[in-house]
C-alpha cells in the first residue's frame, strides 16, 4: 500500500523535526557524539540515560538490517549507555522492529504520530485559574523546565537536571530550534512542554505535568498556547507523538491520527557495564539464547554464530515482508 504524496510529505517533515529535535542540542553539548550518517542518525549524550540516548531515522537494505542493529546495539554495549531506538512510519527496512526484537531489544512502548493544521487553530480551552504560562528565556527558567521534567520518574531523574543544567547556554540562543515552555500555578512550576521549530513543522515534544494537578486542564492550556506561538513563528503544520492517554485531549485541539512511533529499547534489567542481567529466553531466538547469555553477551556470541543468526533474521524479514 503506497502512502498518499501529502501524508508523505507530511511524515517526511516531522521525521525532519524529530531529528533536529534529538539531535540539535546534544551536537553542541561537551562529551555528546552526534553520528548523522546516510542511513541512520545516532545521539550518545554522554549521559546514562536512554532519554537523551536516540537512535532513528533507519535505512537499512534489507541484506544489511541485522548487521546494522547488532553494530548499533554494540557501540552503546561499549560506551556502557542504555539507548532508545524509534522506529516510525518511513523507517527502512518494513521488518526493522522485527530485526531489533532478534537483536535482543524490546518494544517498549507505541505511541500515535499525530498532525494539526495550525491555520484555524481550535479556540483555547479555559485557562485554569492561576495558571500562568511562559516561554523559557532564563537559566532560571530552564532549571523550572527540567524540574518538571524529572518529576516524572520517581524519584526525579537526576540525569534530566544534569543535561539542562548543561544545555541552558545553547537553547537560550536566537539560533536554537527547541523553545522550552513553562507552566506555573501559585508560582510552583507544574507543567512543561518543548516547541522544536523546523519550517514548515512545528513539533511539540515532551508534555507533562506534575501528577498533582493532572486532570485539571493545564496541559491542554500549555499546548494551546505552543500552538499559538508556533502559528506565530510561521509553521504551518504542528506534529507530536501521543500516548494512548493523551490522544483525546489532542484530537480536541485539532489534532489527526498520521502514524506510529514504537520505541525499542534493551531489556529493562540489561545493565550496559555487561555485570550479568540475564536475559529471558523469550526476548529472542537465536541460538545463543540456549546459553542464558546477558544481553551484551548475546552480541558477541553472534559473532561465532552468524550463519544460524542469519537465517534466522532473513527468514523474519521474508515472513514479514511477505505479510505487507
Amino acid at each position: 500500500m503506497h502512502t498518499p504524496a501529502s501524508s508523505a510529505s507530511l511524515l517526511a517533515a516531522m521525521e525532519t523535526n524529530f531529528v533536529t529535535h534529538v539531535a540539535w542540542l546534544p551536537a553542541r553539548l561537551p562529551g555528546a557524539r552526534v553520528l548523522d550518517g546516510p542511513d541512520l542518525l545516532l545521539v550518545d549524550s554522554g549521559l546514562a540515560t536512554d532519554t537523551f540516548n536516540v537512535v532513528c531515522r533507519a535505512r537499512f537494505r534489507p541484506a544489511e538490517v541485522h548487521r546494522r542493529a547488532v553494530e548499533t546495539c554494540r557501540y552503546f554495549e561499549q560506551v556502557g549507555r542504555p539507548f532508545a531506538w524509534w522506529v516510525g512510519p518511513l523507517d527502512q527496512p518494513a521488518a526493522l522492529g522485527a530485526a531489533l526484537r532478534l537483536a535482543g531489544l524490546v518494544a517498549d512502548e507505541t505511541e500515535e504520530a499525530m498532525v494539526a493544521d495550525l491555520g484555524p487553530v481550535p479556540a483555547a480551552p479555559p485557562m485554569p485559574a492561576g495558571l500562568r504560562i511562559e516561554r523559557v528565556r532564563q537559566p532560571a527558567g530552564v532549571r523550572d523546565y527540567a524540574a518538571v521534567v524529572a518529576a516524572n520518574w520517581s524519584p526525579a531523574d537526576p540525569w534530566v537536571l544534569a543535561y539542562y543544567a548543561a544545555a541552558s547556554g545553547p537553547l537560550l540562543t536566537s539560533e536554537s530550534p527547541c523553545h522550552l515552555y513553562v507552566g506555573y500555578l501559585a508560582e510552583r512550576p507544574v507543567a512543561a512542554a518543548e516547541l522544536c521549530l523546523s519550517a514548515p513543522i512545528a513539533g511539540v515534544y515532551g508534555v507533562c505535568t506534575l501528577a498533582a494537578v493532572r486532570g485539571r486542564g493545564v496541559a491542554s492550556a500549555l499546548v494551546a498556547q505552543v500552538l499559538l506561538d508556533a502559528r506565530t513563528a510561521g509553521a504551518a503544520v504542528a506534529t507530536l507523538q501521543a500516548s494512548a492517554q493523551g490522544q483525546s485531549v489532542y484530537q480536541r485541539l485539532g489534532f489527526r491520527a498520521l502514524g506510529q512511533y514504537t520505541e525499542f529499547k534493551p531489556p529493562a534489567h540489561w545493565a550496559p557495564s555487561g555485570s550479568g542481567a540475564t536475559l529471558p529466553r523469550s526476548v529472542f531466538t537465536c541460538c545463543t539464547a540456549q546459553r542464558g547469555l546477558t544481553w551484551p553477551q548475546h552480541l558477541h556470541d553472534q559473532d561465532r554464530c552468524r550463519s544460524s543468526v542469519q537465517a534466522e533474521a532473513e527468514a523474519i524479514l521474508k515472513r514479514t515482508h511477505g505479510n505487507c
